[in-house]
């Protein structure tokens, strides 16, 4: 019996190390991963901005680049690429022009193509690009909008410029349904708007030069127009996130004098204590307070829904539209929005901070993903005000397995919910996975997939060594030097 105790030693030592490795499971499941394609496309600096677009089997990737210094000359870089969606992506690129001055915003929005007017309404996406850079002409100042249609199959890339009125700074821009809507620095309106007209990529082909705005709306034109403001506030003990709505209505026949006459309403006033962090300054002797950290806002908005998400640190604030008020409902009308405040969950990073956020067209399926690279998957059963629900957790490790980095780690730069079944798809090309699919980019240009609706719960063997590869080894270390000493 001795001289099977080195024998019996060993077997209990590595039955002792399998038995701690079985018991890393994940608390959350994971989608299961489709591919990862390894293709290093993007420059240095990480671009500012990243759109995916998906049409039939292209993927169209746009990157934005706000300030590129070009031989001493700082300049706004838009590069686009495209590759066929069953091959994921590819370096081709065949779009790079550069503005003439740096970028200052940024927003992608559904553009309705006239000459398809029967496309599908229930899955339409953003298919347009608008990018808002800063011209200095002589002692002039100028706002220039370059339209980019991400729709066109054609070798050439539709774009189209037109200068915003105006020369003081703006604070804030987007674009939906072809509609700007910005402000400006010391503006007596809150916002205005200019209308883009629907056949804007038909002029640009017949016109070259930039279209002159002469003026813009200070306020809505008909309708309801609600807009949401997001502040926040810090002081030495507390930061205060407010959230305020600004409705307004205006009918054709309603006087223009009240066009500036706004209801306002308290939606959300959030409170967290702050915390100073404290650094030793070697060189001062002396500890210091670190300036406060003041959370960033991510919002995003569904496309077909009006639902809108804003993440703040680990809270998540959603805003669900119930019903369709018009220009004749007045204030005693229903309440128009369900607010949901949830706090995201313990994960093995914490604290953490989102960073990125998607939704999906329905407003039924939301991605976030965190300053240390974990992606959360969030969904539930429809868009009127349910809670979200945490159904799956991608973690950073697990990102750097599959993509078999050693050397560094990846940045997630982008995530895109793709809905396969109603994509036009090639049979052909052996594509087997249906359903939703997530589509995560990375800082490299290297791309990966997931299934979301296919879920797995077991860590791979392997994965889970290479995690914690050091204690590992150090406990197979002890239980050599077990097995050696009964040897001796």
């Amino acid at each position: 019996m001795t001289r099977y105790r080195p024998l019996i030693m060993l077997a209990v030592g590595i039955t002792f190390i399998y038995w701690i490795i079985s018991i890393h499971s994940p608390p959350h499941p994971y989608p299961k991963n489709i591919a990862f394609v390894q293709s290093k496309i993007f420059m240095e600096p990480k671009p500012d901005g990243v759109f995916i677009y998906i049409k039939d089997d292209w993927i169209y990737l746009t990157a934005v680049w706000k300030e590129y210094e070009v031989i001493g000359d700082v300049r706004g870089v838009v590069k686009q690429y495209k590759r066929p969606l069953h091959l994921l992506l590819s370096s081709d690129n065949n779009f790079d022009p550069n503005n003439e001055g740096p970028i200052t915003h940024i927003s992608s929005y559904y553009h309705k193509n006239i000459s398809n007017p029967t496309s599908d309404l229930e899955y339409n996406e953003n298919n347009a690009l608008a990018i808002l850079y800063q011209r200095l002409e002589n002692e002039r100042n100028q706002y220039v909008l370059r339209l980019y249609n991400l729709e066109n199959l054609e070798d050439d890339f539709d774009d189209f410029n037109m200068i915003l009125p105006g020369t003081t700074k703006i604070m804030s821009f987007h674009v939906a349904n072809s509609l700007i809507l910005y402000s400006r620095n010391h503006d007596d309106s809150k916002f205005r708007t200019i209308q883009i007209p629907i056949n804007i990529f038909e002029i640009s082909k017949k016109k070259n030069e930039p279209i002159i705005l002469k003026s813009s709306e200070p306020g809505p034109l008909q309708n309801v127009i609600r807009v949401m403001q997001a502040e926040i506030t810090a002081n030495d003990e507390l930061w205060n996130f407010k959230v305020i709505v600004h409705n307004s209505s205006l009918s054709e026949d309603s006087d223009r004098s009240q066009i500036n006459n706004w209801g306002t309403k308290s939606l959300i006033a959030y409170k967290s204590p702050t915390s100073k962090k404290e650094e030793y300054d070697f060189v001062q002797g002396m500890t210091m307070n670190s300036p406060l950290s003041i959370p960033k806002l991510i919002v995003v908005t569904a496309r077909n829904v009006t639902t809108i998400c804003i993440a703040l640190n680990n809270a998540l604030f959603t805003f669900d539209y119930r019903n369709t008020t018009s220009s004749e409902q007045k204030s005693k009308s229903k309440e128009a929005y369900t607010v949901g405040v949830e706090h995201l969950p313990l994960i093995e990073e914490w604290p953490f901070q989102v960073i990125g956020m998607e939704i999906n067209p329905n407003g039924n399926l939301l991605l976030l993903v965190t300053q240390e690279n974990y992606i959360l998957i969030y969904k539930r059963a429809n868009a009127n005000g349910e809670s979200w629900e945490l159904k799956m957790v991608i973690t950073a490790p697990y990102l750097d397995f599959i993509s078999q980095s050693d050397l560094y780690e990846l940045d997630v730069i982008a995530v895109r919910p793709i809905n396969i079944s109603k994509l036009n798809l090639d049979n052909n090309n052996g594509i087997k996975n249906t359903g939703n699919i997530l589509l995560t980019l990375f800082d490299n240009g290297s791309v990966a997939t997931f299934h979301l609706d296919k879920a797995e719960q077991e860590m791979k063997l392997w994965f889970i060594i290479r995690r914690q590869w050091q204690m590992y080894i150090g406990m197979l270390c002890v239980v050599l030097a077990f097995v050696w000493n009964e040897l001796n």
